[in-house]
This record gives structure tokens, C-alpha cells and sequence, in this order.
């Protein structure tokens, strides 16, 4: 008796998660965006072709230039950046601005066809941080002398956001009203002004 024996073998595609995650970048400055994979590609699988394309969120054309493409992945990458995106500077009063990222598989080389198990952060935001903000002071238009404390308010318009601080001093001076008469109480200080403190009151 004879017996033969044949061996198959079988390819198994490879599946990858792909991470993006969101950036945040003063306006004015480029937004660069990183795709990466839970591990190396490998050779039987290159390239691994990624796709992605932006939207606009409450940020539009004028604010960034947006655009689509692709990134392909060749053995053994794990990172890639995507093109920078270019923000606009501008002297608007604006909140900060967002617009995001979204990225699908495009095509990948292996030779069972290797898939993505996962997108973790997909789509990712860009988020435009502003950087023009006013500074405004109000106040009652008069108030009777001996009463409660004569109260300013200074804030900033937008509200403050991200990590960006703005400090200014402030000194209190004679109109009609005078110090030599004892009719207020001379101070002067200085404010910071950050997230979460983006107005005061000087009494």
C-alpha cells in the first residue's frame, strides 16, 4: 500500500489598527497629523495604502487649506505623518476653530488581502487655536459714595482657551474724582488672564 500526502499552505492576511489622534495648533501654524499602526507592517502586506481627507467643522477654506490624499506604508513602518496642513492668521475676534480628518483603506498589497481590525480616533479634529483677543473694561456709570465697593470688570472677548496667558497691569488714576480729596483709594496690580480666567473685578 502506498499513501501520498500533499501539503497546502495557506496564507493568512494580517490585520492592523490604525491610530490617529487630534492636534491642536495656534492659528497661523501647520497641522500635522500621525497615522500609526499596533505594529510593523509586514513585507508580504507592502505597501499598505492608507487614504484620508479633511472637513470642515466650525473652521472652513478660509481658515486652513484642505485637501485628501494618501499614505502608504512599506515593510516594516509603524509611523507616518500626513502632509501638514496650513492654517490662516487673522486679526478676528473668534472662538478657536475645528475641522477633522478622516482616513479609510485604500489598498493593501498582501497577497491574502490584509484588512484593518480597528480605526481608534478615526475620524481625528484639528482644532485652530485663536490668538486675537480684546481686552474690555465696564463698570456702573456712577454709584453713590460710602456704598459697596465701585466695581470694574476686566475680561477678554473671546474667553480665553488652550494654554495661552495674557497678562496686563492696570493703575487706577484721578478724574473729577481725586485721592488728595479722599474720594476713592488709590490701587494699581496686574491680572493674568488664562483658561478659566478670562475676566476679573477690580474694586
Amino acid at each position: 500500500t502506498v499513501l501520498f500526502m500533499s501539503i497546502v499552505s495557506t496564507a493568512f492576511a494580517d490585520s492592523y489598527t490604525v491610530t490617529i489622534v487630534n492636534v491642536t495648533e495656534m492659528e497661523g501654524d501647520d497641522i500635522t497629523f500621525q497615522v500609526q499602526l499596533d505594529k510593523p507592517l509586514d513585507g508580504a502586506d507592502s505597501p499598505l495604502v492608507i487614504g484620508w481627507t479633511t472637513a470642515n467643522g466650525t473652521a472652513n477654506g478660509t481658515d486652513y487649506t484642505g485637501g485628501s490624499g494618501n499614505i502608504s506604508f512599506t515593510t516594516g513602518d509603524t509611523v507616518i505623518s500626513l502632509p501638514a496642513i496650513t492654517t490662516s492668521e487673522d486679526t478676528d475676534l473668534e472662538n478657536d476653530e475645528t475641522f477633522t480628518v478622516t482616513l479609510s483603506l485604500t489598498s493593501c498589497a498582501g497577497g491574502g488581502g490584509c484588512s484593518i481590525a480597528s480605526w481608534v480616533g478615526n475620524p481625528a479634529t484639528g482644532t485652530i487655536e485663536n490668538d486675537d483677543y480684546d481686552i474690555q473694561i465696564s463698570a456702573a456709570s456712577e454709584q453713590i459714595e460710602s456704598t459697596s465697593p465701585y466695581a470694574f470688570t476686566v475680561q477678554t472677548v473671546p474667553a480665553m482657551t488652550g494654554s495661552k496667558t495674557i497678562s496686563i497691569t492696570y493703575d487706577v488714576i484721578d478724574g473729577t474724582a481725586t485721592t488728595a480729596g479722599n474720594d476713592y483709594t488709590d490701587q494699581s496690580g496686574a491680572l493674568t488672564f488664562s483658561t478659566g480666567n478670562s475676566s476679573y473685578t477690580i474694586n
